[in-house]
């Protein structure tokens, strides 16, 4: 479906090439020539596109089981950092941005009424003179779906475009676009096998940080791999880096069980820490900011099996922020390992079904990425699933455009400008107009 819900006007819905590759859209708020005329196309350039350092962060759960002739809800999760709100959708756009939510695809399934938002808090502002209406903390807005009768068995996948302005007490952000992506599975599944993922999450949602494991698939008995563990960290807020002096206070640690069968080497940072002078300490403080990355090597048993495995890592770290340190906490992060030659299959970041490598005769491939809009139809995916430092692989694109539709040309120029932005960012800034 091409039309926009929820209050749409004449804004135009843009397709643009990194939707495919499952990392951006813009949908109703921008026009096609605004990005045509960018040269080379910079993603600074969109405010709050994909910006690391977002107060604020949308997210939604795929739905399965749906059948046809009945309704789903998709219930979209704002998660705002403490001391920071959002403006509800009827909120006066002359004191403040209202957040708008789009339906911009669907398939074939039907939107049979308007998208729900909480009771926002109401706040008389003296100073802007007029009535404010708020978000705070966890809000969930629910968009209700019809699967219309006769549809067939499969997936639909649903992208919601979301602006926003996130303010604290001091001052507002520019406006910013936030993309969802939502897969509902309408009737069986696609197959027998049971749906794996390969990232677990853990965390308090009263405290500033939240943690995610990633794990490994295709293993070989005896052989080396890694597992990254990252820390997203609300703004204002930050964790000790694993070289923190102790007496100072409470460095980041990764610990497992002495019985594990796994041989589990010292974590390294992937994301530096950054040093200061910190006077409420008496010292130097080494701190992660917004995200932490690390990396932990890990070699497996000789006696490895085919069945899924679980590395079980206790975090142990304390959360700061200018004025307070919170007392010292621990997470549990089940970690997942699947071996070579077990019959499993993965479910990717966006949804996709895809099989493991392992026993099956099947090539060695990353997860593969697909859309169709309708218009146009990409799919994406790596030439291996298992990687080392200056390994060559290979990342194909494969797609068609209907007959009356374009979109932006690859440009070959611009992998210095991206070296920063990793591998998604070179492909990503190698994006011009078409």
């Amino acid at each position: 479906m091409n039309e926009c819900f929820h209050a749409c006007g004449n804004r135009r819905k843009v397709s643009l090439l990194w939707l495919l590759i499952s990392v951006i859209v813009i949908g109703c708020a921008w026009g096609s020539n605004s990005l045509a005329a960018q040269d080379p196309f910079e993603l600074a350039a969109l405010d709050g596109l994909g910006r690391e350092d977002s107060p604020v962060t949308f997210s939604a759960e795929d739905v399965s089981g749906a059948r046809p002739g009945t309704e789903v809800v998709i219930t979209v999760v704002a998660k705002i950092d403490r001391g920071w709100h959002i403006y509800g959708f009827d909120m006066d756009p002359e004191l403040g941005v209202p957040t708008t939510m789009y339906v911009t695809s669907s398939g074939d399934l039907e939107m049979p009424g308007e998208i729900q938002e909480p009771s926002p808090h109401e706040r008389e502002d003296e100073l802007i003179g007029g009535l404010l209406l708020e978000h705070e903390g966890n809000v969930e807005f629910k968009i209700p779906l019809r699967v219309p009768e006769g549809a067939a068995d499969g997936p639909r996948k649903v992208l919601v475009d979301i602006t926003y302005q996130a303010c604290d007490a001091k001052q507002c952000l520019n406006p910013a676009i936030a993309l969802v992506e939502v897969t509902v599975y309408v009737g069986v599944a696609p197959s027998t096998k049971a749906t794996e993922k390969l990232t677990v999450t853990a965390g308090d949602l009263a405290s500033p940080v939240s943690w995610k494991g990633t794990g490994a698939a295709s293993v070989e008995p005896g052989a080396e791999f890694s597992i990254e563990i990252e820390a997203s960290i609300e703004r204002g807020w930050h964790i000790y880096g694993l070289q923190m002096t102790p007496e100072l206070g409470e460095p980041t640690s990764f610990s497992v069980p002495e019985s594990l069968s796994f041989r589990v080497g010292s974590a390294t940072e992937v994301t530096p820490a950054h040093s200061r002078h910190d006077p409420l300490i008496g010292g130097i403080s080494i701190e992660h900011e917004r995200k932490a990355v690390f990396r932990i090597p890990v070699t497996a048993p000789e006696d490895l099996g085919i069945e899924k495995l679980v590395i079980p890592i206790t975090v142990g770290y304390t959360v700061c922020d200018a004025q307070i340190c919170l007392l010292p906490a621990q997470v549990l992060l089940e970690v997942p390992v699947f071996p070579e030659g077990g019959d499993f299959l993965f479910e990717t970041s966006n949804g996709n079904l895809n099989d493991s490598a392992g026993g099956n005769g099947t090539e060695n491939r990353a997860a593969t990425v697909e859309f169709d809009d309708g218009d146009v139809r990409i799919s994406a995916s790596f030439s291996a699933t298992r990687v080392r430092p200056g390994d060559l692989i290979r990342f194909d694109l494969e797609g068609t455009v209907d007959e009356g539709h374009r979109i932006p040309a690859i440009r070959k120029d611009v992998r210095g400008a991206a070296e920063e932005q990793g591998l998604w960012g070179i492909i990503l800034l190698a994006i011009g107009g078409a």
